[in-house]
Protein backbone atom coordinates (compact mmCIF):
# COMPACT_ATOMS: atom_id res chain seq x y z
CA UNK A 1 0.00 0.00 0.00
CA UNK A 2 3.16 2.22 0.93
CA UNK A 3 3.60 1.90 -3.29
CA UNK A 4 0.59 2.99 -4.19
CA UNK A 5 0.24 6.04 -1.85
CA UNK A 6 3.71 7.15 -3.12
CA UNK A 7 2.59 6.85 -7.36
CA UNK A 8 -1.02 9.06 -5.86
CA UNK A 9 1.06 11.58 -4.72
CA UNK A 10 3.56 12.09 -7.13
CA UNK A 11 0.88 11.52 -9.51
CA UNK A 12 -1.29 14.44 -8.16
CA UNK A 13 1.36 16.43 -8.22
CA UNK A 14 1.34 16.16 -12.16
CA UNK A 15 -0.69 18.62 -13.81
CA UNK A 16 -0.63 17.69 -17.33
CA UNK A 17 -2.44 15.18 -19.13
CA UNK A 18 1.59 13.20 -19.39
CA UNK A 19 1.50 12.76 -15.21
CA UNK A 20 -1.70 11.28 -14.72
CA UNK A 21 -1.27 9.08 -17.84
CA UNK A 22 2.02 8.19 -15.63
CA UNK A 23 -0.51 7.94 -12.53
CA UNK A 24 -2.68 5.72 -14.18
CA UNK A 25 0.17 3.03 -15.79
CA UNK A 26 1.75 2.90 -12.37
CA UNK A 27 -1.68 2.10 -10.71
CA UNK A 28 -1.84 -0.75 -13.22
CA UNK A 29 1.30 -2.10 -12.78
CA UNK A 30 1.46 -2.44 -8.94
CA UNK A 31 -1.96 -3.73 -8.92
CA UNK A 32 -1.22 -6.47 -11.48
CA UNK A 33 2.01 -7.21 -9.06
CA UNK A 34 -0.01 -7.70 -6.97
CA UNK A 35 -2.62 -9.92 -8.35
CA UNK A 36 0.64 -11.81 -10.03
CA UNK A 37 1.52 -12.58 -5.85
CA UNK A 38 -2.05 -14.31 -5.09
CA UNK A 39 -0.49 -17.68 -6.64
CA UNK A 40 -0.23 -20.40 -3.67
CA UNK A 41 0.97 -23.98 -4.07
CA UNK A 42 1.34 -26.54 -1.44
CA UNK A 43 4.28 -29.08 -1.82
CA UNK A 44 3.98 -30.56 1.18
CA UNK A 45 7.44 -29.60 2.47
CA UNK A 46 6.58 -28.93 5.86
CA UNK A 47 5.29 -32.10 6.67
CA UNK A 48 7.52 -33.69 9.76
CA UNK A 49 7.37 -37.22 8.51
CA UNK A 50 8.66 -40.57 8.96
CA UNK A 51 7.60 -41.96 5.59
CA UNK A 52 4.21 -43.71 6.10
CA UNK A 53 2.92 -41.59 9.18
CA UNK A 54 -0.92 -40.56 8.78
CA UNK A 55 -1.70 -37.69 7.01
CA UNK A 56 -4.81 -35.80 8.23
CA UNK A 57 -4.57 -32.18 6.97
CA UNK A 58 -1.69 -29.12 5.96
CA UNK A 59 -1.80 -25.46 5.58
CA UNK A 60 1.11 -24.05 3.16
CA UNK A 61 0.44 -20.43 1.20
CA UNK A 62 -2.97 -19.78 2.41
CA UNK A 63 -4.07 -23.77 0.94
CA UNK A 64 -5.65 -26.05 3.41
CA UNK A 65 -5.32 -29.78 2.17
CA UNK A 66 -7.18 -32.25 4.10
CA UNK A 67 -7.87 -36.04 4.11
CA UNK A 68 -11.23 -36.54 3.70
CA UNK A 69 -11.92 -40.18 2.33
CA UNK A 70 -9.55 -43.65 2.60
CA UNK A 71 -6.00 -43.60 4.13
CA UNK A 72 -3.97 -40.82 3.29
CA UNK A 73 0.02 -40.97 4.18
CA UNK A 74 3.13 -38.72 4.33
CA UNK A 75 5.58 -40.04 1.35
CA UNK A 76 9.40 -39.62 1.63
CA UNK A 77 10.07 -42.04 -0.46
CA UNK A 78 8.15 -40.83 -3.65
CA UNK A 79 7.40 -37.51 -4.41
CA UNK A 80 8.42 -34.36 -7.06
CA UNK A 81 10.50 -34.05 -5.32
CA UNK A 82 9.92 -35.55 -1.68
CA UNK A 83 8.13 -35.27 0.19
CA UNK A 84 4.13 -35.83 -1.29
CA UNK A 85 1.40 -37.60 0.33
CA UNK A 86 0.23 -41.21 -1.21
CA UNK A 87 -2.58 -43.92 -0.22
CA UNK A 88 -3.21 -47.63 -0.89
CA UNK A 89 -6.72 -46.79 -0.69
CA UNK A 90 -8.90 -48.28 -3.59
CA UNK A 91 -10.77 -45.08 -3.53
CA UNK A 92 -9.53 -41.83 -1.27
CA UNK A 93 -9.81 -38.12 -1.52
CA UNK A 94 -8.76 -34.97 -0.24
CA UNK A 95 -10.09 -31.30 0.13
CA UNK A 96 -8.50 -28.05 -0.81
CA UNK A 97 -9.39 -24.88 1.12
CA UNK A 98 -8.35 -21.62 0.90
CA UNK A 99 -10.73 -19.64 3.60
CA UNK A 100 -12.49 -17.49 0.15
CA UNK A 101 -12.63 -17.71 -3.56
CA UNK A 102 -9.64 -19.00 -5.51
CA UNK A 103 -8.99 -20.56 -8.94
CA UNK A 104 -7.72 -24.22 -8.86
CA UNK A 105 -4.68 -24.82 -11.27
CA UNK A 106 -3.76 -27.73 -11.29
CA UNK A 107 -1.99 -31.12 -9.12
CA UNK A 108 0.83 -33.42 -9.94
CA UNK A 109 -0.31 -36.79 -9.83
CA UNK A 110 2.35 -40.12 -9.37
CA UNK A 111 2.52 -43.65 -7.98
CA UNK A 112 4.54 -45.95 -6.09
CA UNK A 113 4.64 -48.75 -8.27
CA UNK A 114 3.65 -49.99 -11.49
CA UNK A 115 0.61 -48.76 -13.20
CA UNK A 116 -1.51 -45.25 -13.50
CA UNK A 117 -3.76 -44.00 -11.14
CA UNK A 118 -7.34 -42.85 -12.06
CA UNK A 119 -8.60 -39.19 -10.95
CA UNK A 120 -11.63 -36.92 -10.58
CA UNK A 121 -11.32 -33.30 -9.64
CA UNK A 122 -15.17 -31.89 -8.01
CA UNK A 123 -14.97 -27.89 -7.87
CA UNK A 124 -17.61 -26.41 -5.65
CA UNK A 125 -18.93 -23.27 -4.81
CA UNK A 126 -21.49 -22.71 -1.88
CA UNK A 127 -22.11 -26.55 -2.28
CA UNK A 128 -22.48 -26.49 -5.60
CA UNK A 129 -20.56 -28.30 -8.23
CA UNK A 130 -19.60 -25.89 -11.03
CA UNK A 131 -17.21 -28.11 -12.87
CA UNK A 132 -15.91 -32.16 -12.79
CA UNK A 133 -13.01 -33.36 -14.69
CA UNK A 134 -11.48 -36.71 -14.36
CA UNK A 135 -8.61 -38.92 -16.28
CA UNK A 136 -5.92 -41.45 -15.31
CA UNK A 137 -2.04 -41.15 -15.23
CA UNK A 138 -1.09 -43.63 -17.72
CA UNK A 139 3.25 -42.99 -16.86
CA UNK A 140 4.65 -44.22 -13.84
CA UNK A 141 6.18 -41.14 -12.95
CA UNK A 142 4.39 -37.96 -11.87
CA UNK A 143 2.59 -36.23 -14.39
CA UNK A 144 1.05 -32.13 -14.07
CA UNK A 145 -2.71 -32.34 -14.47
CA UNK A 146 -4.22 -28.54 -15.45
CA UNK A 147 -6.93 -27.50 -15.02
CA UNK A 148 -8.42 -25.59 -17.72
CA UNK A 149 -11.55 -24.05 -16.21
CA UNK A 150 -11.01 -20.86 -14.79
CA UNK A 151 -13.84 -19.86 -12.49
CA UNK A 152 -13.58 -18.85 -9.26
CA UNK A 153 -14.98 -21.36 -6.52
CA UNK A 154 -14.61 -21.90 -2.63
CA UNK A 155 -13.47 -25.72 -2.08
CA UNK A 156 -12.10 -28.80 -4.81
CA UNK A 157 -12.65 -32.49 -4.06
CA UNK A 158 -9.70 -34.58 -5.69
CA UNK A 159 -10.30 -38.69 -5.64
CA UNK A 160 -7.85 -41.28 -6.24
CA UNK A 161 -8.39 -44.87 -7.56
CA UNK A 162 -6.38 -47.63 -7.96
CA UNK A 163 -8.72 -50.28 -7.85
CA UNK A 164 -7.37 -53.23 -9.08
CA UNK A 165 -3.76 -51.76 -8.99
CA UNK A 166 -0.72 -53.04 -6.84
CA UNK A 167 0.41 -49.97 -6.85
CA UNK A 168 -0.48 -46.39 -5.12
CA UNK A 169 -1.57 -42.92 -5.79
CA UNK A 170 1.04 -40.12 -5.25
CA UNK A 171 -0.13 -36.27 -4.32
CA UNK A 172 2.42 -33.33 -4.61
CA UNK A 173 2.94 -29.87 -5.67
CA UNK A 174 -0.83 -28.26 -5.58
CA UNK A 175 -1.68 -25.29 -7.83
CA UNK A 176 -4.16 -22.41 -6.78
CA UNK A 177 -4.73 -18.93 -7.56
CA UNK A 178 -6.29 -16.63 -5.08
CA UNK A 179 -8.91 -13.64 -6.05
CA UNK A 180 -6.52 -10.47 -5.23
CA UNK A 181 -8.06 -8.19 -2.68
CA UNK A 182 -10.90 -5.36 -3.59
CA UNK A 183 -8.59 -2.68 -2.36
CA UNK A 184 -6.31 -3.99 -5.14
CA UNK A 185 -8.80 -4.20 -7.83
CA UNK A 186 -10.10 -1.02 -7.02
CA UNK A 187 -6.63 0.47 -7.71
CA UNK A 188 -6.22 -1.15 -11.04
CA UNK A 189 -9.56 0.49 -11.78
CA UNK A 190 -8.65 3.25 -10.78
CA UNK A 191 -5.24 3.17 -13.10
CA UNK A 192 -7.26 2.09 -15.83
CA UNK A 193 -9.52 5.20 -15.35
CA UNK A 194 -6.62 7.54 -15.70
CA UNK A 195 -5.23 6.28 -18.39
CA UNK A 196 -8.43 6.16 -20.36
CA UNK A 197 -8.81 9.68 -19.17
CA UNK A 198 -5.22 10.54 -20.32
CA UNK A 199 -5.50 9.33 -23.47
CA UNK A 200 -9.13 11.31 -24.35
CA UNK A 201 -7.20 14.83 -23.20
CA UNK A 202 -4.40 14.22 -24.91
CA UNK A 203 -6.61 13.97 -28.13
Amino acid sequence: MLSFCLVLFVGLKMKTWRGRFVLGAAFCCLALVQIAATAGVVTFGTLPGPNGTAFSSVTEDGITVTSTSGAWQQAFMVGNPVPSIFTHSSTASITITTGGLFDFASFDLGTGGGGGPAFSVSEYLSNVLVHSFSGTNSNASFSTITDSFASLVDRVVITTSIAGLTTSANIDNIRTSTIPEPATLALLGLGLFGVAVARRRSH
